[in-house]
């Protein structure tokens, strides 16, 4: 979504609804999520981005809100196979909240030209999403 005006000219609640507050280090504990995701419900961020394994504190803390949650699929390397990856994302789609799927593309196969298999995949995640 581009947006009406220069992030310079918005204030600091316009401008949140164009961030994504990332929460996904693996050191994280469910302490720090939980104020990872506090932190950026009280910006009033458009998501907080997470790891599956914090969805559902992540549904619990952003239900009632107008922060959503965007969670990684295949993350931080994208080395699943495709029916992996799409039992994944099909799993990752039901939960309640989540309304934007972070992937991660094969960067070997985009680096060894494989772009027909990288599309391939991609197509088949997004058609599963929207599905």
């Amino acid at each position: 979504m581009k947006p009406d005006k220069p992030a310079i000219e918005m204030t600091i609640p316009e401008l949140a609804r164009y961030i994504d507050q990332s929460v996904l280090k693996p050191e994280f504990t469910d302490q720090d999520i939980q104020t990872y995701i506090e932190e950026g419900i009280e910006f009033g961020c458009k998501t907080v981005c997470i790891n599956p394994s914090a969805l559902l504190l992540a549904a619990e803390l952003t239900r009632g809100t107008d922060t959503e949650i965007c969670v990684v699929s295949d993350f931080p390397f994208g080395l699943g196979t495709e029916k992996e990856r799409l039992y994944q994302v099909e799993q990752l789609c039901r939960y309640e909240g989540v309304t934007e799927l972070d992937i991660v593309a094969n960067y070997g196969k985009i680096r060894s030209g494989m772009y027909e298999d990288v599309k391939r995949d991609i197509a088949g995640i997004a058609n599963a999403c929207h599905a």
